[in-house]
């Protein structure tokens, strides 16, 4: 059974210092998707810097990490149809076989080697994965703002976090048609906790870039912080109602937040939350 780890790597790239090491141990192969022309989905150009390059040679001490340079945007795409293509492609690349997990850059996994071991258990999955496809899906916690002290996040509510496949055929992002699985492992997500540069950057090539104000979220964004987050509701900036509310931890970065969570109630995804999904997983299952 191999574990293969995707990366997609974009202007965001120095989170992957955060988010590498956090499965390096117990990743078979880990492959850096990155844009040979150096442009977003949305076509827009970034650079990287050379010493990332050298710190990934310098921390790949086992010779697992391969770089994977291509073309990852087309003009006639969306945003979005470049981030399928772009994940069916890194698949691709990783070849057939094991356990296929793409994971974003800001997407910091809490206990990879429990995920794994939980996989080790469902590698029956693998024997023939044409006939029997699954995706095995875990949950985020977003983490939305940096402030003075700490971070602010999403309180009470875990979303949904296409992890895994035995089967790699995304059609939108991560999402496939797959038989689903939910199992309560967590990552911490960075979406929001960046600066206001980043922030702009994210708004004019996140996947989701046309379907929603980013000028009236981001000035709601910029007005948050940890002394009146408790009076900001409906937060999702496609849902809204979906992100209830915010809570706070007093933090100085960022391996001090993933030590913090660790710490708290927070990762016991709740029951209802596992329910609620299998149900949803049934009723899809029964219309298609």
């Amino acid at each position: 059974m191999q574990i293969k780890v995707g990366f997609l790597v974009s202007y965001d790239y120095e989170y992957l210092k955060t988010s590498l090491p956090l499965v390096y141990a117990d990743a078979g192969l880990i492959a850096l998707a990155i844009d040979k022309n150096r442009r977003t989905w949305n076509g827009e150009t970034f650079a990287i810097k050379e010493d990332f390059f050298a710190w990934v040679k310098e921390h790949d001490v086992q010779k697992k990490i391969r770089i994977y340079e291509d073309d990852f945007f087309v003009p006639s795409l969306s945003a979005i149809e470049n981030d399928t293509r772009e994940r069916n492609m890194l698949a691709a690349f990783m070849g057939e076989g094991g356990w296929h997990i793409q994971v974003d850059s800001d997407e910091y996994f809490l206990d990879f080697p429990a995920f794994v071991k939980y996989l080790q258990t469902q590698d029956h999955y693998l024997t023939d994965p044409a006939k029997n496809r699954v995706d095995i899906c875990t949950f985020l916690v977003v983490l939305y703002k940096k402030t003075a002290q700490g971070y602010l996040y999403i309180k009470g509510q875990y979303e949904l976090c296409f992890t895994a496949t035995n089967f790699p055929d995304y059609k939108k992002a991560r999402t496939g048609i797959n038989k689903r699985k939910f199992v309560p492992y967590i990552l911490l997500h960075q979406t929001w906790a960046r600066s206001e540069e980043e922030i702009r950057m994210k708004f004019r090539n996140w996947g989701h870039n046309i379907d929603f104000d980013t000028s009236r979220y981001f000035k709601m964004w910029q007005q948050a912080d940890e002394t009146n987050y408790h009076t900001f509701q409906h937060l999702h900036p496609l849902h809204p109602p979906q992100w209830k509310a915010l809570g706070w931890m007093e933090a100085k970065n960022m391996e001090e937040v993933i030590n913090g969570f660790k710490k708290t109630s927070i990762l016991k995804v709740p029951k209802w939350v596992l329910i609620k999904h299998w149900l949803k997983e049934m009723k899809r299952r029964l219309t298609a």
